[in-house]
């Protein structure tokens, strides 16, 4: 038995959930560390996302690039449309004055002496100078009407150019709108026709009209065209009786005003207007016969002095409201 003293005492084994088996279990489980690939380490996975992150901005960057290049085409086409509709309104308007105008070439002066001296009255002498005027053949013309206030200058520019207004070359302003408005390049009638008309009312001394003559014929000398300017004058100073008279130093002031214009010139005076033209005014306003009591009558609503026919215009139709 000595041989073989080998003790077969069973050895202190745990056999608990932590026993040997269950170890042996859980180590069998584990993967063999000689044959890991190592290669699959996380490092490589950051080493992609840190890489990444600049194609992915990249991307973004030329996303948006895109964007602004697209807001960019659109405002251009946005101007380009808005461009293209100006030009064309601008054509069409052009288009409507080439196509549509009229030109006043010819004073006629036989109708227009039968219509002044059928209805401007009292003003004989004045008539027969415009039309001695207005048959002057000149390329530059300016014609001056002066005289008190209602005495038939603007009365008689408006039966001259009763049947052409609507014409292209036919211009009229008032002192205060041409201040205003007035530019010789937007005169269309001038450069499509060969005669213009130019006609300024209620111009005093104390207005500067001379620069404004100056440059219309200079653009219509340029254009080897023909104008004639008409001027109308407002010169009367009352009186102590309230007479409208003009002073005797109007016209050579006037005259002075025009010295160096480059033009046949002509100065016609208005007179005052008599009693017996005053109720031919009268008559005509009325547009029937009256008998000469009720015409007599009527003359007492009228100053022949202070009115003349244009306030024989505005008395008829109030009396006749009344």
């Amino acid at each position: 038995m000595d041989e073989y003293e080998t003790s077969f005492e069973p050895m202190d084994v745990d056999i608990s959930a932590n026993s040997t088996s269950a170890m042996d279990i859980s180590y069998t489980e584990l993967p063999d560390i000689s044959q890991m690939n190592c290669s699959r380490s996380p490092i490589p996975n950051i080493r992609f996302m840190t890489e990444t992150q600049p194609e992915n901005n990249d991307h973004i960057s030329s996303q948006n690039t895109q964007i602004l290049e697209l807001k960019e085409e659109k405002t251009y086409n946005s101007y380009r449309s808005l461009f293209i509709i100006i030009i064309v309104c601008l054509l069409s308007i052009g288009s409507y004055h080439i196509f549509s105008y009229k030109c006043f070439e010819d004073f006629r002066s036989k109708s227009i002496s039968q219509r002044l001296y059928t209805r401007l009255y009292g003003q004989t002498v004045a008539i027969e100078n415009v039309i001695e005027f207005l048959d002057l053949q000149h390329r530059s013309k300016v014609l001056v009407l002066y005289g008190g206030t209602g005495v038939g200058k603007t009365f008689m520019v408006s039966l001259i150019f009763e049947d052409f207004f609507n014409h292209t070359n036919i211009y009229h302003y008032s002192m205060t709108n041409l201040e205003k408005a007035f530019t010789a390049e937007s005169m269309f009638g001038v450069t499509l026709c060969q005669t213009s008309v130019m006609i300024i009312d209620d111009i005093t001394l104390d207005n500067e009209i001379g620069k404004y003559v100056e440059e219309l014929i200079a653009r219509s000398s340029n254009l080897n065209k023909n104008i004639t300017i008409i001027l109308i004058y407002n010169c009367a100073n009352f009186d102590k009786h309230l007479t409208p008279n003009c002073p005797n130093d109007f016209l050579p002031e006037l005259e002075s005003k025009f010295t160096n214009i480059d033009a046949a010139k002509k100065f016609v005076k208005f007179g005052p207007l008599t009693k017996d033209s005053l109720k031919k005014c009268i008559q005509y306003e009325l547009k029937e016969n009256i008998n000469e009591t009720d015409l007599t009558k009527m003359m007492k609503n009228f100053d022949v002095e202070r009115d003349g026919c244009k306030g024989v215009h505005q008395k008829t139709k109030y009396l006749n409201v009344i």
